[in-house]
């Protein structure tokens, strides 16, 4: 069997971090995740089999530990209003953790016109909307964006 690169997935307690959790480790891949605290929600993603990484994604120490050993990640960011700043950080640190491939999950800026929406091609990250802050990065994303939800 191929090895399978490890993933973090971030805010993996929530609605949709714990679904691609749960669907990572379906389809056998070794899973991270990063959770704010540990609680009943995180123990069934460890049950699951998910490396649990308890921290604060605001916290660059925090996320330069979660990223150790990691391939890829699954940045599933909180909407916040420091959006723009935490996915910076997280751009920062994945940079210098020299991730393979990132997706990016979000839902800033749906409208089609808004200038933050980019199609840029040949790139080891990808973008889910709004992947502007991402263009400064050694690893110019690749940006996705769906017309509906």
């Amino acid at each position: 069997m191929p090895h399978k690169p490890k993933i973090l997935v971030t805010s993996a307690a929530g609605h949709v971090g714990s679904a691609a959790v749960l669907e990572l480790l379906r389809r056998e891949y070794p899973v991270r995740a990063f959770v704010r605290r540990k609680d009943q929600r995180s123990v069934a993603l460890e049950k699951a089999g998910a490396e649990i990484f308890e921290g604060d994604l605001r916290d660059y120490r925090d996320l330069e530990l979660s990223l150790k050993g990691v391939q890829r990640a699954f940045f599933n960011p909180p909407f916040s209003q420091n959006t723009l700043y935490d996915s910076t950080m997280f751009a920062v640190a994945a940079e210098e953790a020299k991730l393979e491939m990132i997706t990016l999950m979000g839902a800033w800026n749906l409208s089609p016109t808004h200038p933050s929406i980019n199609v840029v091609i040949g790139s080891p990250i990808i973008s889910i909307n709004g992947c502007r802050q991402w263009m400064w990065s050694t690893l110019p994303p690749d940006c996705l964006r769906f017309p509906t939800f």
